[in-house]
C-alpha cells in the first residue's frame, strides 16, 4: 500500500513489484482526485488506508512510505499492528514541524491561496521537496491545474502533525530503513538543515530511529556492518518473533528514492525492500 501525491509517482516501483505483489496505490485525502472536505491528520489518513484494505478484502499489507508516506505508515502500524506486515521507511521521521519554521511555511500557504501557485512559488516549493537535478515541471503543472484552495487541508496535516517518538517502540514489525547521508530535508545526523525557508528546523538523528526499532524488536545491539562506495549497511539480527531491523545509509544520498534516475546512485531500493519483506515475514 503506497500513499502518493499521484499514482504516477510510484509507477516504477509498482512495475518492479507487481509480478510478486498485489500493489495498491491510492490518492490520499487531499491529494490527486481525493478531495479533503475538512481538516484531517495523518492518523485519519492511516485509518483511510486501513479502510481501503478492508474494502479491497486485504487482511494485511506491507506499508512503504517516503517522507510524509512514512508519517502515515508508522501511524497505520500503531493503529492496527496486526494488519501491517512490515514497514519500508525512506527519508522520514516521527517528530513534529518545529514552531520556528511554521511562520515561513504559513506565509507560503497564504500566498498560494490568495494569488495561486505562481511559477516562482511552485519553483521554490519544488526546490525544497525535490532533489537537485529532478525536473519538477510535470508536478508543477499538476499543482497549477488544481484548485488553489486544495492545499489548505494537506498543509494543515503536515504542519499540525503530532510527535509519535514515544510510540515508535510500540511498533512490532519488520522494518527496513533507507536514509541519505546528504538528505536536504531530514538530516541523517539530525540537527538543522539549510533547506528550510526563513529559519532552521531541528531533527533527531537517524540513529535514534534505529535505536527505537532495535530495542523494541529485541534485536542484538551490535549489527553486522558492510560498506560499499554507495551504501553502508547495518543489519540487526536475533530479533524477537522473527523481526529484523536493517538500515541502508545511502552515501551522499539526498531526499529521493534510492536508485531513482535522479538519485545519483544505483542502490536498488525497490528490490531490497521486496527481498527484506520476503526474508522476514511477520508471524
Amino acid at each position: 500500500a503506497v500513499p502518493a501525491p499521484d499514482p504516477q509517482a510510484f509507477e516504477p516501483q509498482v512495475a518492479a513489484l507487481s509480478d510478486e505483489f498485489r500493489c495498491v496505490t491510492w490518492d490520499e485525502r487531499g491529494f490527486g482526485q481525493t478531495v479533503a472536505h475538512g481538516p484531517f491528520t495523518y492518523w485519519d489518513s492511516a485509518d483511510d488506508a486501513l479502510a481501503l484494505l478492508s474494502h479491497l478484502r486485504i487482511d494485511a499489507a506491507f506499508f512503504v512510505g517516503m517522507s510524509q508516506g512514512g508519517f502515515l505508515s508508522m501511524r497505520a502500524a500503531l493503529r492496527s499492528p496486526d494488519r501491517v506486515r512490515g514497514l519500508g521507511l525512506i527519508d522520514t521521521d516521527a517528530g513534529v514541524e518545529p514552531e520556528e519554521t511554521k511562520p515561513a511555511y504559513e506565509a507560503m500557504r497564504a500566498e498560494w491561496v490568495a494569488n495561486g501557485p505562481s511559477d516562482a512559488l511552485t519553483g521554490a516549493v519544488a526546490g525544497i521537496i525535490m532533489s537537485p537535478g529532478y525536473d519538477p515541471t510535470p508536478w508543477i503543472g499538476k499543482w497549477q491545474a488544481a484548485a488553489k484552495e486544495s492545499i489548505v487541508e494537506p498543509f494543515g496535516a503536515l504542519m499540525g502533525r503530532d510527535d509519535i517518538w514515544d510510540q515508535v517502540p510500540k511498533i512490532m514489525a519488520p522494518a527496513i530503513v533507507f536514509h541519505g547521508t546528504a538528505d536536504n530535508l531530514v538530516p541523517f545526523n539530525g540537527g538543522s538543515t539549510p533547506y528550510q525557508i526563513g529559519s532552521k528546523r531541528t531533527d533527531r538523528p537517524v540513529a535514534d530511529t534505529i535505536g527505537f526499532w532495535v530495542k523494541q524488536d529485541g534485536c542484538a545491539p551490535k549489527p553486522s556492518h558492510e560498506e560499499t562506495k554507495e551504501v553502508h549497511l547495518d543489519n540487526y539480527s536475533a530479533c524477537d518473533g522473527g523481526a529484523a531491523v536493517t538500515l541502508y545509509a545511502i552515501q551522499g544520498g539526498r531526499h529521493v528514492w534510492p536508485g531513482a534516475r535522479v538519485s545519483g546512485n544505483h542502490v536498488p531500493a525497490t528490490d531490497l525492500i521486496w527481498s527484506f519483506f520476503a526474508a522476514h515475514p511477520k508471524p
